[in-house]
């Protein structure tokens, strides 16, 4: 791809800058050099880490080793006995399943698929698991102890059988990502058709259902910018009391229906405040595959997130259009 060549060092160049930022936002992480011999993920065409995950006891000491937050992280996803009882018959029952998530900080949707892998697979469901990821993340390493760095992408196939590395299409990402647009969607297809959608239409034939995270808006929660806010057109509404203190949720990208349509979707909400840790998973699975579908369900994911969280209010930005702040530290 003569195309793809011309962009490559800047798109390596691009994403490493990215990373660079979150070293800032976990005290594990560590930035890699820009090495694609060194971590094969990096290769811009390497779309997919495959692997075998670690035993499920294995990964929850891994994952609490590097996340003091883990143990409670636990709690909170076991307190959704009828939402886990519903995901393993769905799963049992060779049917593929979505978990449909927003975005707080880098850790959580990582976070909460690890986890709910291992609960279900220590409960007798088999599974395929898989995690949709930034790119981004091969070009950072997480510190297991001060003499140990391993590859975020490696740790992630610790926990998953595939772990799928796209080029987010939200704003920021455009911000960042100094390459045609172009460019980046084709990518992107390539992930989709190749990987996450070739998996999910195996399941048959391999006898085995795939449980798959994504973070539907491909992007972190932002605070509204409420000096540029004005309510008046095709806008998402906030009222003028909850306009100071309202985050988010960004516009989910209508690509994802090419995948959705091949499995069903539960939609989940975390929030990983200290000493506040919730997980919500909504027990409605929900089957999306048009455009007024994927809003219904970002709009559930804002409802679960206002009823964990009292001190804001969330809302889906249906139009694509809402001003927010800019916020680099965790996306």
């Amino acid at each position: 791809m003569k195309f793809l060549e011309r962009y490559e060092d800047q798109i390596h160049t691009d994403l490493h800058a990215w990373a660079s930022e979150h070293t800032h936002s976990h005290a594990k992480l560590v930035l890699l050099d820009i090495d694609p011999d060194k971590y094969p993920h990096q290769r811009l065409l390497n779309h997919t880490v495959r692997s075998q995950p670690l035993e499920p006891v294995v990964i929850d000491t891994i994952a609490t080793q590097i996340e003091p937050r883990y143990p409670d992280f636990i709690e909170a996803v076991e307190s959704n006995p009828k939402a886990l009882r519903i995901a393993g018959a769905i799963l049992n029952s060779k049917q593929n399943l979505i978990i449909g998530t927003d975005h707080q900080e880098l850790v959580d949707i990582a976070l909460l698929m690890a986890y709910l892998s291992s609960s279900l697979r220590q409960k007798g469901t088999a599974l395929s698991s898989g995690l949709i990821a930034n790119k981004m993340a091969a070009y950072l390493g997480v510190e297991i102890d001060n003499n140990v760095t391993i590859p975020a992408a490696d740790l992630l196939g610790m926990a998953f059988d595939e772990v799928y590395l796209t080029l987010p299409a939200s704003q920021s990402a455009k911000e960042r990502l100094s390459v045609p647009r172009q460019l980046a969607s084709k990518l992107n297809k390539a992930v989709i058709d190749k990987g996450i959608s070739h998996r999910l239409k195996s399941t048959k034939r391999l006898g085995k259902a795939m449980m798959l995270g994504a973070a539907l808006t491909g992007t972190v929660n932002k605070e509204l910018d409420a000096s540029s806010y004005q309510p008046f057109g095709e806008i998402e509404y906030v009222s003028q009391a909850q306009v100071d203190h309202t985050q988010v949720l960004g516009r989910a990208n209508i690509g994802v229906l090419d995948f959705m349509k091949n499995a069903l979707t539960m939609v989940a909400g975390t929030q990983l405040e200290q000493g506040n840790i919730k997980v919500t998973i909504d027990d409605e699975p929900l089957y999306v595959d048009s455009k007024e579908l994927l809003e219904s369900a970002m709009k559930k994911i804002a409802d679960i997130r206002n009823q964990q969280d009292q001190n804001h209010h969330f809302v889906y930005d249906t139009y694509g259009n809402l001003p927010v702040k800019k916020s680099h530290s965790n996306e």
